[in-house]
């Protein structure tokens, strides 16, 4: 468990299997705030994360992201759907979960979480998806070294909303 502190504010990053129920529950309410995950088996998904992260403020969780660890299967749709020309197995981890309460938005608090999730990552290749109207999480990860590859293509939870794929390469 690494945890980090500045002022008021407070990062924590955990291996899943090392939460306690209580800390899952609080993540997955945030992440299902966000309205891009389907329920069915996303406490599976959870529990094979490789790593979890809150962000407290005042005491207070605002926000979450996590370090996946997707399935094969996942990876080569989403690679495919974006009309990727790079394999997928080349990014071994997904970032994901990045949610931040509306009221605590635009203060830089995502930062701290994709700061946290990439140290995780221990320099292997990490890829994201983000809707191609959040401009400002484009703007952080490109901040990080993600670039966008491929096109948008309609989410499968919604059709009226498009995704674009971004990638960071490995930085053994």
């Amino acid at each position: 468990m690494r945890q980090q502190s500045e002022q008021s504010m407070l990062v924590i990053v955990k291996e899943p299997h090392k939460c306690t129920k209580a800390e899952i529950c609080v993540f997955s309410k945030l992440v299902r705030l966000g309205r891009e995950v389907q329920s069915q088996g996303f406490e599976e998904l959870i529990q094979n994360a490789k790593t979890l992260i809150w962000l407290q403020v005042d005491g207070k969780t605002v926000g979450v992201a996590g370090l996946k660890r997707p399935r094969p299967q996942y990876g080569n749709r989403v690679f495919a759907n974006a009309k990727a020309e790079l394999p997928s197995d080349h990014y071994p981890f997904e970032l994901g979960w990045v949610y931040v309460d509306k009221s605590y938005r635009k203060k830089k608090y995502s930062r701290h979480l994709i700061e946290n999730a990439l140290k995780s990552a221990s320099g292997k290749g990490v890829y994201a998806t983000s809707q191609t109207d959040q401009e400002a999480m484009h703007r952080t990860l490109k901040r990080y070294e993600f670039r966008n590859e491929g096109g948008p293509w309609p989410s499968g939870r919604n059709p009226e909303i498009e995704l674009m794929l971004f990638v960071r390469e490995a930085k053994l």
